[in-house]
């Protein structure tokens, strides 16, 4: 298992990182200890230390501390630095040195202990032109878990002006020396706290996070030399591609653990990729779908391992955060599903079918939003199609969204989805939280702008799986494949961009379709969530950035001791056998057939609304005039409704 670092060092991560980056900004390399919290982690409730120095706040000062060992020590690990460079003692001997304070030192120190009796932390702090202000942390764990911590801004700590003979060695007499001045805890100005409040996102010790999981910050993104990332995915050999969402390009990470640290290397993709919210790699190549741009895919032409040259493919070309989304590969991985926001037409010259008809549909007035938003756009609104990996044929197979982000697959092939709400339209009759949808093969979800949003009760709409609430929702991913107790695999996560969360959602099979149950996996104020995937180690991966805030790239690692084990079986007979029937009725979606209405007009008196919409889907596809006659000789009421609205 990797060493961590306790939470003293999440004040001191990027600038080493930018200082490379500025050496090499095509490739640079970060072996460390990651940043950890969570329940699994024995230091991550440790109290922050304060920044201290002199009174008279000169360059040069000096800095100590007596402490007694604690019986059955274990481990010894101090982390410390100064604004800007410190040179660091335990008992007389020297045992670490930094020259930015960006740089903290992190050190073992247990063999310079004594085994029983007092020892002494002794640091000389000095500054270029400023005050020389120290921050540090001693933790000490016996066995049977018992800590004990010494850092700067407990008493104890002795500061002097001038160097003195024999200062560093535990017998110094210090009683002459000041008591340091408080500054400030650990990641408030002057300093900040990179990855923290300060700029854009949340250190790990600030995370909540489920029993039972870990989170690690491994990388803090550079904004000058790589922007804000927004899409993440995993390419064949399960290393991570990255994208920003403005112009500073595609990023390949590789992320290795040793037994002592864990190796980061960021690579720049040479090809003039950008602005992208969707990755995906299929076919042998990386799949874009690029703001205002439509596909676009990065293949490696010199077979040396990285991509080199890119094809455009067209589609659609919506602008903004409500434009072009995902894409990813559907469940057979022979096609592709691109998905977009409402404010992205669908590329009509390269439709070649639907699984559903749509109009506006409205029977009372519609009022616009008074402030102009989404004035004049109509249906489909959000939308998801199936696409050849070539780009040239799109199917329309679901609809109605206002600004779904992401879409993820279950193990049984079912498409998920996180919806966005109208924050304007709080309070109003028409208001429709962020919701989880099931996005099946015809289903149309009802936005509709300004107060025509459908209610979730209309016939030719479905429900949602469950309603989340206000938010901004962003990245998808199943949890299939992670090292996770066995309900998370079957969960779906869903990234909320404003509220800094990331849900578990856990579904349930009921009929067709699901229900869910949503429990707040992890947090952060802030933590600006974009995207996640499920690492080839198991571990949840995620970034945070968007809109110009500070990006970063976090692990989710399990440390409990539930199973892990795979899910397994088609779940509940009666469930596998309604999502059966209902896969069995979509197959005739978008296709005439002559055994589509014998077959599925059965189906549209069901009491599951996925069924009763997968039959009307299957015979709306067919001619009216083949079947318009059994709507008026209908018996079932409820499926002469259903079939009055396909007949519609």
């Amino acid at each position: 298992m990797q060493k961590l670092i306790p939470s003293l060092l999440i004040s001191f991560l990027v600038a080493p990182m930018i200082g490379v980056i500025e050496a090499a900004p095509k490739k640079f390399i970060i072996s460390r200890q990651a940043q950890s919290t969570g329940s699994g982690d024995a230091l991550d409730d440790l109290p922050l230390p304060t920044w201290v120095w002199g009174k008279d706040q000169i360059k040069t000062q000096f800095v100590r501390t007596t402490f007694n060992t604690p019986a059955n020590l274990e481990s010894a690990r101090i982390i410390a630095t100064c604004d800007n460079a410190l040179t660091l003692w335990i008992n007389g001997k020297e045992v670490a040195k930094s020259n930015e304070w960006k740089n903290p030192v992190d050190v073992n120190v247990l063999a310079n202990l004594a085994k029983t009796g007092k020892n002494v932390i002794a640091i000389k702090a000095e500054n270029q032109d400023g005050a020389a202000g120290v921050i540090a942390k001693l933790v000490l764990s016996s066995k049977g878990g018992a800590r004990e911590i010494v850092m700067t801004g407990n008493d104890g700590w002795k500061i002097s002006e001038t160097e003195a003979a024999g200062w560093q060695a535990v017998a110094f007499d210090d009683s002459a020396w000041q008591q340091p001045e408080k500054i400030t805890a650990l990641g408030a100005p002057p300093w900040g706290t990179p990855g923290g409040k300060a700029d854009g996102g949340s250190a790990p010790n600030q995370l909540k996070i489920a029993p039972g999981f870990r989170a690690e910050l491994l990388y803090t993104v550079p904004a000058a030399e790589q922007g804000s990332w927004v899409a993440l995915t995993k390419d064949a050999d399960g290393r991570f591609i990255a994208c920003d969402q403005g112009d500073k390009g595609l990023f390949r990470i590789s992320v290795k653990d040793t037994k002592d640290e864990i190796h980061v290397e960021v690579e720049k993709i040479p090809v003039a990729i950008s602005g992208a919210n969707g990755l995906t790699w299929a076919h042998g190549k990386l799949y874009a779908n690029v703001t205002h741009v439509g596909i676009v895919t990065a293949t490696d032409t010199n077979n040396d391992g990285m991509p080199d040259a890119k094809e455009d493919l067209g589609g659609a070309n919506g602008g903004g955060e409500h434009g072009n989304h995902a894409v990813i590969p559907d469940k057979d991985g022979e096609n592709l599903l691109v998905v977009g926001g409402n404010f992205t037409a669908l590329p009509q010259a390269l439709i070649k079918g639907s699984s559903t008809t749509w109009s506006e549909d409205l029977l009372l007035p519609r009022d616009w939003d008074p402030s102009g938003h989404a004035k004049d756009l109509l249906a489909p609104g959000g939308w998801i199609c199936k696409a050849t990996p070539d780009g040239k044929n799109y199917f329309v197979h679901s609809m109605g969204y206002r600004n779904q982000y992401d879409i993820a697959l279950n193990r049984f092939g079912d498409i998920f989805t996180y919806d966005s709400d109208m924050e304007y339209d709080m309070g109003m009759p028409w208001y429709r939280p962020t919701r989880i949808c099931h996005a099946t093969s015809g289903s149309d979800f009802g936005w509709r702008s300004g107060s025509g949003v459908w209610p979730a009760y209309y016939e030719d709409s479905l429900p949602p799986v469950v309603d989340i609430g206000p938010g901004s929702p962003t990245g998808t991913v199943m949890g299939t494949g992670a090292k996770f107790p066995t309900k998370y695999q079957d969960a779906l996560f869903a990234l909320d961009w404003t509220y800094g969360t990331i849900y578990a959602i856990h579904l349930a099979p009921q009929g067709a379709s699901y229900t869910a149950k949503t429990e707040e996996f992890i947090s952060g104020a802030p933590l600006p969530v974009t995207d996640a995937v499920i690492g080839d180690d198991g571990a949840l991966y995620f970034t945070t950035g968007g809109r110009g805030t500070q990006s970063a790239l976090y692990r989710v690692v399990y440390t409990g001791s539930e199973s892990t084990a795979a899910p397994t079986g088609n779940g509940p007979p009666e469930a596998a056998k309604a999502r059966a029937l209902r896969h069995s009725l979509e197959a005739f979606h978008g296709k005439q057939n002559p055994k589509a209405v014998a077959t599925a007009w059965p189906h549209l008196g069901s009491t599951d609304r996925f069924i009763r919409n997968a039959a009307r889907g299957a015979i709306e596809a067919q001619p009216a005039a083949e079947w318009a006659s059994k709507v008026f000789s209908e018996k079932n009421t409820q499926a002469r409704i259903t079939g009055a609205v396909a007949l519609a």
